[in-house]
């Protein structure tokens, strides 16, 4: 802000002296001593500009919003053109969520001089706030193109080239705001993830090691690092992140966008933990929002004499593991009971399972090119009862869109095994008595509504497939197969030591894993080497359509879980294809999925609560054949008899659940739903 542009006045000794004083006072950054000082100045000289600027610089640092902005509108009704004023009113308007007004102030300053790159610079920060990415991203190129030194446009105009991804753009806008000020944490940070999504993970993991070693306190960079270290399972190196961020956590110091995915797998991570984590993260991303007031009324009733209006929102309606999942309950819902919405802001693959999808729902919403707000009005139109997010704190969410509140009850489901930690985001989230007890409720900031048995749907008309030979999927004919096809960051040490133990103890057995990157192969090879396992044990499986995977599936005798994330879709594929699955059941609902999907088709007996007791049991079944046939035969029996692949006895459960939100909304008192079979 520069307030020695506000100077109209007589070059008057006296005058001059009260405005160096005001300069000098805010040019040291004492925001306490200027205020004073400015409203003095406005006293004596009401009609001169320069007092007014001085007043809402004064308020501005002091963090008073409201009333700097009330400086600056009684400055704009007396100078209403004067550029820079309309400027810091919409700088204003965006730090009180006020962007619709922010953008019209900031035109304002444009249409008073088209080259006043600041007020670019706040019209894309406004229009942003409420996802308008494309006007947006033209409003800092203009931006930059008026200032090449912009950094903090060029940072602005990196992250709307991801909402895009134009990740190579990015990466050039990104470096260009570092060339300017290369102590730019949260560019470098960003650099980082455009990095990643063109897979220079090495390149990616040293931007955010530089800030971590510059900052030590900067907890995205960190959490981020965590989760870059962990996808390359370097084991030392990602307990030291975890026990740094995690004692920030719960001492009260961490701060700022916390990558909050990442905590789901930091060994000794708690339930209160995720939810504190996941507070500051909807603070620091969604606070704006979150101030502004919902577009339905939470007391808004629900209509009794039509079916429930039940939206679902994700970017994962095309060939993607949460569809998979989910593709079944769709098609199965009950028209009489539910009326079927779906709002899609991902890609369009084409796929089979795609049309299924769109053929499933009452209306398929194609979200992608609309703002928040459009999005969230959309939702509104269409009357929903209840907003369902598949997505939660996983990649490509669009959580704003609940911040906004666009239906009276809204429920946290299936894509984030947590809670979001803040209760503006999600009324309800649906678990189960294994993933999410009633004794957890004081760790969830949603009411726990829990399904009889699992919280996971499945598509029991999922093909199998024929089982292949062992020869043609790789393996040898005569070893045991034990298998784990969960994704590379949930494996750990304590894990990956009891997998070796395991291999040690039976001689025949081979491990077959879904790690797609060589480095990370050979760095588990040379781990299990310090064990004393060959790395020849170690069987690498490439990532091929579901389909194919299950029939090869098939060729595993047994199947390990992941710990403190366990095998969530993973775990029923492995069920799915008569595969037994040893599971590990922790104190988080990221690590109780697995004995969930076990309870649910009856299969208890491998549950057990450590990665020691599970490698003991998968040695035991190991040695004892009959023992682990007699496990098969039970599963096979199962699969078709007991809740978990239940499409239908899943649906109608799932539309239980959702009567009984809305009943307690109609009776204005939210409690924990416990559905019994």
């Amino acid at each position: 802000m520069n307030i020695k542009k506000g100077f109209r006045g007589p070059s008057l000794k006296e005058l001059n002296r009260e405005t160096e004083k005001l300069l000098a006072l805010f040019n040291r950054g004492d925001a306490i001593g200027l205020e004073p000082e400015a409203r003095k100045f406005i006293r004596k000289y009401p009609d001169h500009l320069f007092g007014h600027k001085a007043l809402s610089a004064s308020l501005t640092l002091q963090e008073k919003n409201q009333e700097a902005l009330v400086a600056l509108e009684e400055a704009l009704r007396k100078f209403p053109l004067d550029t820079e004023l309309h400027n810091n009113h919409a700088a204003a308007l965006i730090r009180s969520g006020r962007f619709e007004e922010a953008i019209e102030s900031a035109q304002r300053a444009i249409d008073l001089a088209p080259g006043n790159g600041g007020a670019y610079a706040n019209k894309g920060l406004a229009l942003k706030q409420l996802g308008y990415w494309h006007p947006a991203l033209q409003a800092y190129q203009k931006a930059i193109e008026l200032n090449p030194n912009d950094y903090q446009s060029l940072y602005n105009g990196g992250m709307a080239l991801m909402e895009f991804e134009l990740f190579e753009p990015a990466v050039q806008c990104l470096e260009a705001a570092l060339a300017v000020k290369p102590d730019y944490a949260d560019a470098r940070v960003l650099l980082a993830s455009a990095q990643e999504q063109l897979k220079f993970s090495q390149n990616a993991r040293k931007e955010l090691e530089s800030v971590v070693n510059a900052n030590p306190d900067h907890d995205e960079a960190r959490s981020k690092l965590f989760q870059a270290l962990e996808s390359d399972c370097e084991f030392d190196l990602t307990t030291e992140q975890a026990s740094y961020l995690l004692q920030r956590i719960r001492s009260g110091q961490a701060q700022g966008d916390i990558s909050v995915f990442p905590i789901l797998s930091m060994d000794g991570a708690t339930l209160n933990d995720q939810r504190k984590a996941g507070r500051l993260h909807a603070d620091a991303r969604h606070g704006s929002l979150m101030q502004r007031a919902p577009r339905v009324a939470m007391t808004r009733p629900i209509p009794p004499n039509r079916p429930l209006r039940i939206g679902y929102l994700s970017a994962d309606f095309h060939h993607h593991a949460t569809l998979m999942l989910m593709i079944g309950i769709l098609e199965a819902h009950d028209r009489n009971k539910v009326d079927i919405y779906a709002y899609s802001y991902g890609i369009h693959d084409g796929s089979p399972l795609r049309a299924r999808a769109e053929n499933a729902c009452r209306a398929f919403r194609q979200i992608k090119p609309l703002s928040f707000t459009e999005a969230a009005d959309l939702i509104v139109q269409d009357e929903i009862d209840i907003l369902v997010d598949l997505k939660g704190y996983t990649k490509d969410n669009r959580l704003e869109i609940c911040a906004l509140r666009p239906a009276p009850i809204i429920v946290s489901w299936l894509g984030y095994p947590g809670s979001l930690g803040h209760p503006r985001l999600a009324d309800y989230v649906i678990g189960d008595p294994i993933v999410s007890p009633l004794e957890h409720q004081p760790d969830y900031s949603e009411t726990l509504a829990l399904m009889p048995h699992s919280y996971q749907p499945n598509d029991d008309g999922k093909p199998i497939g024929h089982r292949p030979s062992r020869q043609d999927v790789g393996l040898p004919e005569d070893a045991f197969v034990l298998c784990s096809f969960n994704q590379p960051y949930k494996i750990n040490a304590p894990v990956f030591a009891q997998w070796c133990r395991i291999l040690k103890t039976i001689p025949q057995a081979v491990m077959w894993l879904m790690v797609g990157r060589q480095e990370v192969r050979e760095k588990l090879c040379a781990y299990a080497e310090q064990y004393g396992v060959e790395k020849s044990r170690f069987i690498f499986a490439s990532q091929i359509d579901i389909s194919e995977h299950l029939q090869r599936l098939q060729c595993a005798d047994l199947a390990l879980d992941t710990f403190p994330y366990g095998s969530h879709t993973t775990g029923s594929d492995a069920l799915w294809a008569g595969v037994p699955l040893v599971a590990i059941k922790g104190n988080t609902f990221a690590s109780r999925v697995s004995a969930s999907l076990l309870s649910a088709i009856g299969l208890t007996e491998l549950i057990t609560d450590s990665p020691e007791a599970a490698a003991d049991l998968a040695i035991v079944l190991a040695q004892d054949r009959s023992r682990l046939e007699a496990v098969r035969e039970k599963l096979q029996k199962n699969r078709r008899t007991k809740p978990l692949f239940d499409t239908q006895g899943f649906t109608r459960d799932l539309e239980r659940l959702y009567l009984r939100m809305a009943e307690q909304h109609g009776s204005g008192i939210r409690k924990p739903i416990v559905l019994t079979p």
